[in-house]
Formats: C-alpha cells, structure tokens, sequence
C-alpha cells in the first residue's frame, strides 16, 4: 500500500480596510471558497479536479491571521498560485481588498506549526519594537499553539 503525500501550506491573509473584528468574523469556508473560485478562474476546470479531493483547511488563527492548508504533493503549486491569486473575499466584502501570502511549505504539519510559532514571535517582536504591544496578541500567539498542540493528524 501506498502512503498519499501531502504538502501543507502555512498562508497568511492581510486587509487594507478590515479592523480586527473584521478578521475575526471571517471563517474558515469563507476563505476555502475564495481559494476555489481563484483556481477555477485562473487554472481551470481541470486544476479544479486535481486539486479538490487534497485541498482542506487544516488551521484557521483570525488572531494570527494565519491559516494551514493541506494540498496533494504533485499539484501544491497551483494550490500555492491560487492562494497568491485571491485579491478579495466575496463572503466578507467589508474586508475590501486582501492579499494572501504562503509563509512557509512543508510536508508535515509539525513543520509548520514551527513555522507559525516563528511568525508569531516576529509580530510580537515588531509590536514591542513599535511600543504597541497588546496583550491580545500575546494571548493569541499562545491559543493557536495551543490549538496546533491538540491538533494530531
């Protein structure tokens, strides 16, 4: 029998317009759905086909703004080009434009749990630096390792 390889794809999502409530109200289908219509429009109906049976959110941290997708090994760049593709959100218009960036690749989810916790630092890291450091965000670094900790696949 042979093992099904999987690639996980730490991303990151940032607004122009969106304040933290914003954030926190989106979920976790919104932005799945905003990934599948960005592949169909810009790879097709058949990167559609490839991908849909692989492709599932793992990890959604509105916190963080940072969220862990687990795509099959041989197509995980289109996964990554209609990730980088999605401009807007069409369930959470009051976002305005976003943009969305993959932090980091891995094949296992441990991997990008390290990952996420390194992205957590260098936001604590720049709002101590900026004089603006909020508890929340200290609070939210330490629910989503929490959340990744209790999360075995």
């Amino acid at each position: 029998m042979v093992r099904f390889k999987n690639r996980y794809l730490l991303c990151a999502i940032d607004s122009e317009n969106s304040s933290e409530a914003d954030i926190y109200g989106l979920q976790s289908k919104d932005i799945m759905a905003a990934v599948r219509s960005s592949l169909a429009i810009n790879f097709g109906e058949l990167a559609v086909g490839q991908l849909m049976s692989s492709l599932a959110m793992k990890l959604w941290s509105p916190a963080l703004g940072i969220f862990l997708i687990r795509s099959c090994r041989d197509h995980f760049r289109l996964a990554w080009g209609a990730i980088t593709f999605v401009t807007e959100i069409k369930c959470a218009p009051q976002l305005g434009q976003v943009r969305m960036t993959v932090l980091h690749v891995g094949g296992t989810i441990r991997a990008c749990q390290k990952s996420a916790e390194e992205h957590g630092r260098k936001l604590i890291f720049q709002e101590r630096n900026n004089g603006h450091m909020k508890t929340k965000l200290e609070s939210a670094v330490k629910s989503t390792k929490w959340e990744m900790d209790l999360m075995e696949i």
